[in-house]
């Protein structure tokens, strides 16, 4: 059973009454667990902290300062859900998902721009957009018999799509639920049950789909027991990690320890398998063993993984919904 482990996941965390270190608060979140997803009240912004407050408002925090560094949405203004972003100093390019009006962009610098025509995913009420991007370029998938236009992005970055038509050999498109890049022209897209790798190559002014394989063909876990999440790059292969399906249990703040380590080392072998193992004390992820001393808080780290942050309910009740303490804390000084 393969979950939205890649970005939904974590809206599942409880959010509890008091910190459970010393750290510097950095403002009220909002937290709103009300729908299929969820909406967290902060995200990771390369190493700074996209931090949404109670009024609608967004602030960018700086760790180092433990205060913000702009403000990108206005309290009051209104913006979409958070897709995603880049880190390139002003020109960091952040994505709104505007459901079915597409994307909007902002910079850190004031620039505003919007890619309409995008596809949702129609295979998942989370309806996720069909779009990633990395510091270069974004890749999104048209919406069906929908030709997007090219949008004026900031100078670095290139925009490419894909026509919805050159999926329909690969799968349909109906079913598709997220497109996550893994690395340099390859992307997963995510169906029900199990994840198609597809190589695209984004270098021409018309991307092309290259060679494809379905996860649940080259992950030898039996089906229906794990969920697994998105793959990550490793060299010249890729790593993908499972958690036991039984050891969800659905609970507020509950934690699933990761049971399976898979690597493929090259996908140019013939034929492609991956190699499974249970992870040792070192391999367990950072996060889960910062977990195990801190129960029941809802905690990100940034991606260097210096700095962890989470959120604490502000009005002391054990809510899945409402305004939310935020702390930073430099992650050498969190017990694990």
């Amino acid at each position: 059973m393969l979950g939205y482990l890649g970005r939904s996941l974590i809206a599942t965390a409880a959010l509890v009454v008091g910190s459970a270190a010393q750290a510097g608060e950095v403002g009220l979140g909002s937290y709103d667990d009300s729908g299929d997803s969820g909406e967290n009240p902060f995200y990771w912004c390369g190493e700074r902290l996209w931090l949404e407050d109670p009024d609608g408002g967004v602030a960018l925090i700086d760790p180092e300062i433990g205060k913000a560094i702009a403000r990108p949405v206005a309290r009051g203004e209104g913006h979409d859900r958070f897709w995603g972003c880049s880190e390139a100093g002003a020109e960091t390019l952040i994505l709104l998902d505007k459901a079915d009006d597409g994307m909007g962009w902002i910079t850190l610098n004031g620039k505003r721009g919007a890619i309409v025509g995008v596809a949702h995913g129609g295979g998942s009420t989370l309806s996720y957009p069909l779009i990633d991007f990395d510091e270069n370029v974004v890749l999104a998938i048209a919406a069906d018999g929908v030709h997007l236009s090219t949008p004026e992005l900031p100078e670095q970055y290139r925009f490419a799509w894909l026509d919805a038509s050159l999926l329909k050999p690969v799968l349909d498109l109906e079913t598709a639920i997220a497109l996550v890049r893994i690395g340099p022209g390859l992307f997963a897209l995510e169906v029900p049950g199990d994840q198609i790798l597809i190589e695209v190559d984004t270098t021409g002014p018309h991307p092309e789909l290259g060679r494809h394989w379905r996860l649940s063909d080259l992950v030898p876990l039996a089906g229906g027991e794990y969920f697994l999440g998105y793959p990550k790059a490793i060299g010249t292969g890729i790593e993908v990690r499972a958690w036991r399906d039984s050891d969800f249990t659905g609970l507020p703040g509950s934690t699933m320890p990761l049971a399976q380590i898979c690597r493929l080392q090259d996908l140019n072998r013939d034929p492609v398998k991956a190699a499974c193992h249970a992870p040792s004390e070192s391999e367990r992820p950072l996060d889960d063993r910062i977990k195990a001393k801190l129960p029941n808080v809802y905690l990100s780290l940034s991606p260097s993984t210096r700095w962890t942050a989470w959120a604490v309910s502000a009005d002391g009740e054990n809510d899945h919904s409402g305004p939310v303490k935020v702390f930073i804390e430099r992650t050498d000084l969190l017990p694990r």
